[in-house]
């Protein structure tokens, strides 16, 4: 099985961005509460209509690194989008809240999360992770969200997704990329 990395650590407090359309709906550039797009889903997710998903995670300890959170299709068992969140102020409290713009109609997802604690670009079963409870991402905005981060059980489905690709194209309003570019292919600009 073949495992992408869709975040890059960064040892910074993550910046917050705001946009909006005129519908009342957000841009993929809309408010996110501590987390950002990883650069994989960045230009796959620009201009999207998104909705507002909140909800904390929750760990006891002093996270070094970034939390990564990705939104898992149930039906396909592939990442439809992915974040990273600061984990700043775990070390001062056990929950924090997060908030983020997801791109509106994926469907049933699920959340997983994890803490890249051994700093070797990637999850491990050995990481601090969790995942949520399903969800159904419609056009209405989500609360309520809660992942609990921990090392005592191992959450098998979160190490057992399928490549990406597949849903990436289906947010992707060009279906091909040049390998290894995000950019449009010449072909599909014409």
């Amino acid at each position: 099985m073949l495992f992408f990395l869709l975040t890059i650590a960064c040892k910074e407090p993550l910046p917050s961005t705001s946009g909006s359309t005129s519908s009342g709906q957000s841009s993929a550039s809309g408010t996110n509460k501590g987390c950002k797009l990883t650069n994989y889903w960045k230009d796959i997710v620009a201009g999207q209509k998104t909705v507002s998903l909140s909800g904390s995670f929750q760990y006891e300890g002093d996270p070094k690194v970034p939390i990564s959170l990705d939104l898992i299709s149930a039906q396909k068992n592939q990442t439809v989008v992915g974040y990273e969140c600061s984990s700043s102020l775990l070390h001062t409290q056990p929950s924090i809240d997060f908030s983020v713009e997801v791109p509106a109609e994926l469907g049933a997802v699920w959340g997983f999360a994890f803490i890249d604690a051994d700093d070797e670009g990637g999850k491990s079963k050995t990481d601090p992770h969790g995942r949520s409870k399903e969800f159904e991402v419609t056009t209405t905005a989500i609360s309520d969200i809660t992942i609990q981060l921990t090392t005592e059980k191992v959450v098998t489905e979160g190490f057992e997704q399928d490549a990406p690709m597949d849903a990436a194209q289906t947010l992707d309003p060009y279906q091909k990329r040049v390998p290894g570019t995000g950019e449009a292919s010449p072909d599909e600009t014409k």
